[in-house]
């Protein structure tokens, strides 16, 4: 790697921190850092450096530069630097630029360093770079800056060994920025022959805060983040989090968030309240690593077990990492379902910021309904909000479309099973959980049976098949042992009302085959066009094999081979030779009957015809 790729590079990974404030006088109070070098800048040949540690994100590098002026420091990024000539290299390129290029400085160094180590090789260079760095461009009274000290691709003690050359043999200041506070153990003895003073920054939030937020395109989002300003710093703080990059990635985030809300959501401030603090503790707890995607995954429900279990083996039972995070945020309910939980994990673990899915969520909340105008189940789902006679209400009402059946789309009637199994888990009502699942299979059965049940869907992605929730909210009792059981018997018995809508979809193969035969093609076989709907489904077993053939031959002539060829790939692979089983009599049907079809006919019809006799997979 070149320096100016690393260089590029360098700019590229410490941006955050090299940027987050171009207003020098933004540091109205001297930090300890800024006191610090101060002092140690006008020191003549100090004879120890001074090594700047702090939290990964703390914004290091920005506050040394910044507490040093430009024409006071150099800066050296030791981020990938393989070789002690190297570093030398580096050095020379920022004291005098044009002097490095017309030298070729790094190239020179390695050419001419083949069995000499260290400043003796750079000795070894011509006399105009001599020149250059001791007699005129090297001036101790300006600090090196030695930044990246564990990206390194050097061994420490043989870095540190170069570093001290500078320190003792040049009287230059040195500063030393260390990325990880774990190094400063592992220096050892040469951290007190090296460093006389070591520094540990801290996050300048309030500066930062500014920064990040100007940022934000939208003004709207930007006067929204500002007025939450102390509620997002406690939050932050609370986490224990020094990062300022993850504050950035938080306050965008919750810019984007922001934009995607209608009027009468951004209205509603104990709404707002309630959403950053919120998302900012999630987003924060995600970043950091303390939470994942399936920490977010049923949020109350494992709480609650947590709760019911932990005076039995309470050793064994692990505390949830959400209940770990709520530790740090006393006053917050990180239990909150302003957003339901597949919003949370789209936004903070998968960056999807989707309008309609925040929405609803917010919709779906107690602060933005009618509880009389909103589904029963939708009412039950929010009952910790909702006053007692409303709550009553809605359950009259779900039992009675429970004993009507009139809850027919799938992601509703998930919703009512699974409170109807979380109010059975509570005692709320008479039936046990054995019960409830009985009842709802009995309902499942019903609509099958009156052909109201939605078929499984041939899509790549049936969304119901992999969804957790629907309308932006997740199933009460999902994931416990009596959901999956009413889902897998809704499964297998929507993949039977596909089924009885075979010899239908059959019926309409046929027609496409005279009618549009590329469009048959590209349904019962791989193609690398289409969905391929039907390529693994046995529903041609459906169709008349006398009546397949006839349609077959009487078509034009140029569309035999593709119907040929369709069957042909239809059984080529193991896979299909499996899913297709069932349709295996058809095809030796099919089969015999263009062998009778080319027997009867003579000349150039029997040579067609035989020629698109499908073979039988066996």
């Amino acid at each position: 790697m070149t320096r100016m790729i690393r260089r590029m590079l360098q700019v590229r990974i410490e941006g955050a921190s090299l940027a987050i404030f171009n207003d020098k006088s933004s540091l109205r109070m001297k930090s300890q850092l800024k006191q610090y070098l101060d002092y140690y800048k006008t020191r003549s040949s100090p004879q120890y450096a001074v090594l700047v540690v702090g939290e990964w994100g703390v914004g290091k590098t920005h506050q040394v530069l910044q507490a040093l002026e430009e024409d006071e420091r150099y800066y050296v990024s030791l981020f990938g630097v393989e070789s002690a000539n190297e570093v030398h290299a580096l050095v020379l390129e920022e004291v005098d630029p044009k002097q490095a290029k017309r030298n070729k400085t790094f190239e020179k160094v390695e050419e001419n360093a083949k069995d000499i180590g260290g400043w003796v090789s750079l000795l070894s260079l011509g006399s105009a770079i001599n020149r250059s760095f001791f007699s005129r461009e090297i001036r101790p009274e300006k600090v090196l800056v030695f930044d990246d000290l564990e990206r390194s691709n050097l061994p420490l003690k043989t870095l540190l060994g170069v570093l001290n050359f500078y320190v003792e043999q040049c009287g230059c200041p040195v500063v030393v920025i260390a990325h990880d506070v774990k190094l400063e153990n592992k220096l050892g003895e040469m951290k007190e022959k090296i460093f006389g003073q070591t520094i540990k920054v801290q996050p300048q939030f309030n500066q930062a805060f500014d920064h990040f937020v100007q940022t934000i395109v939208a003004y709207g989002s930007k006067s929204f983040v500002n007025l939450h300003k102390q509620q997002i710093k406690s939050i932050v703080q609370n986490s224990k989090c020094q990062s300022l990059r993850v504050l950035r990635h938080v306050l965008e985030d919750l810019g984007r968030l922001h934009q995607l809300l209608s009027r009468v959501h951004r209205r509603n401030e104990d709404a707002m309240q309630e959403l950053v603090s919120l998302f900012t503790a999630l987003s924060v707890g995600v970043r950091m690593n303390e939470i994942t995607a399936s920490d977010l995954t049923s949020r109350e429900l494992a709480i609650i077990h947590y709760s019911m279990q932990k005076g039995e083996n309470a050793e064994e039972k692990q505390k949830p990492a959400l209940l770990k995070l709520a530790e740090k945020h006393e006053d917050l309910n990180l239990e909150s379902m302003l957003l339901g939980d597949i919003v949370l994990v789209q936004t903070l673990c998968e960056g999807l910021f989707i309008k309609e899915n925040i929405r609803s969520a917010l919709n779906n909340s107690h602060y933005f309904f009618e509880p009389e105008e909103e589904k029963p189940w939708k009412v039950l789902w929010n009952l910790d909000h909702i006053e007692d006679q409303e709550v009553e209400d809605a359950n009259e009402r779900m039992l009675r479309d429970l004993k009507n059946r009139d809850v027919i789309e799938i992601g509703d009637m998930l919703h009512m099973f699974g409170i109807l199994l979380r109010l059975s888990d509570a005692g709320v009502c008479e039936d046990d959980l054995a019960s409830t699942v009985s009842k709802c299979k009995e309902y499942i059965d019903d609509l099958l049976a009156s052909d109201q049940l939605t078929p499984k869907s041939l899509s790549i992605l049936d969304e119901f098949d992999a969804s957790m929730g629907h309308e932006g909210l997740q199933y009460w009792f999902f994931g416990e042992a009596s959901f999956k059981e009413i889902v897998a018997h809704l499964n297998s018995s929507r993949q039977i009302a596909l089924e009885n809508q075979y010899p239908n979809i059959a019926a309409g193969l046929l027609s496409l085959m005279t009618e549009d035969v590329d469009a048959f093609v590209e349904k019962v076989s791989v193609t690398n066009n289409g969905e391929n709907l039907y390529s693994h489904v046995p529903v041609l077993a459906y169709v008349k094999p006398e009546e397949f053939v006839d349609d077959w031959l009487s078509s034009p002539k140029a569309n035999w081979p593709r119907i040929g060829i369709a069957l042909k790939n239809r059984y080529k692979y193991p896979p299909s030779r499996t899913e297709l089983s069932k349709e295996f009599p058809w095809v030796d049907r099919v089969s015999t009957l263009m062998q009778e079809k080319a027997s009867s006919a003579e000349g150039f019809a029997r040579l067609r015809i035989s020629r698109f006799i499908p073979d039988v997979p066996s």
